[in-house]
């Protein structure tokens, strides 16, 4: 009961902050949102000592203000990105993404096994819901599910709204075989810590905990793998890439391949987060379960 009473007290808040701010004009709400977030995320400082040190760990070389400059991006593309999710409508977000690689997405799920789009907390990672249904693909994400129940039916429901299905990450093995059958499109989000289920591997030149779960998936089934990497410019507009497809049907399912094929796929998220450093989720702990993580050889 307890438990209740204080999700309540966190959703009737948030709930009330939607319904208010949703009065307003869509472009007033997006520098709103910047802006609290750039105050309270920068100044305030939530989870600001997280990305601060990770930046500095990533990037010695970098002077304090440049690390500080970053960290203003970071956060003010965080806000951008959250009043695209709850304010914005499908046809705005749709008129303001532009998608490059969309038939490398067609020509992969012609072969009928599904794909696995393999993406990171970048940008707005969730703004390729309206492409998908745009271009008739069938789009679920693996998510995890929140603490606060309310706010975890509520986001839920957003996607739903969107056309997306959700798969929760504790029924993440049976819910992606069954949406790949189905020929859909399952979005992986490959960039957080996997803790002891994971395997060691480099990111960014320090040792951290990679999920395997695409790759073995990938090499099990015969799927294609797509990076999958959403950009948000400094005009607010999206820019969502999907790769060349890489596929694993010659592959045989041992654990030489999985791991090549999990660096792979971490190589091509260091690749842009190296060229748009600002537009990554520096806030997660990243490298906190390296000494966990399975090594392997």
């Amino acid at each position: 009961m307890q438990k209740k009473i204080k999700n309540l007290l966190e959703y009737i808040p948030f709930i009330g902050l939607i319904k208010l701010l949703s009065i307003f004009p869509y472009k007033f709400v997006l520098w709103i949102m910047e802006c609290l977030f750039i105050n309270i995320g920068y100044g305030i400082g939530i989870r600001k000592k997280v990305a601060h040190d990770q930046l500095k760990m990533v990037y010695p070389g970098k002077s304090e203000k440049e690390i500080k400059y970053l960290l203003k991006k970071m956060y003010k593309t965080m806000g951008s990105a959250t009043a695209e999710v709850f304010f914005s409508t499908p046809e705005r977000t749709l008129e303001n993404t532009r998608a490059v690689g969309m038939e490398n997405v067609l020509k992969a799920l012609e072969l009928g096994r599904g794909v696995i789009l393999a993406s990171a907390h970048f940008g707005n990672w969730e703004s390729c819901m309206e492409l998908m249904n745009d271009n008739g693909v069938k789009l679920t994400g693996i998510a995890k599910t929140q603490r606060n129940t309310y706010f975890n039916n509520y986001q839920n429901n957003q996607r739903l709204k969107r056309g997306v299905r959700h798969i929760s990450l504790k029924n993440a093995l049976r819910g992606t075989l069954k949406a790949l059958s189905d020929n859909m499109a399952v979005a992986i989000v490959c960039d957080q810590n996997a803790g002891k289920t994971g395997i060691r591997i480099d990111f960014l030149g320090h040792p951290a905990s990679a999920y395997i779960g695409p790759a073995k998936i990938s090499l099990k089934t015969k799927t294609p793998i797509i990076p999958c990497i959403a950009l948000k410019h400094d005009d607010r507009s999206n820019e969502l890439i999907f790769e060349e497809p890489i596929y694993t049907d010659d592959m045989a399912s041992n654990d030489e391949n999985m791991i090549a094929l999990t660096k792979q796929i971490s190589q091509r998220i260091e690749h842009y987060i190296t060229e748009y450093p600002h537009m990554w989720f520096w806030v997660h702990k990243r490298w906190k379960g390296a000494k966990k993580a399975r090594v392997v050889e």
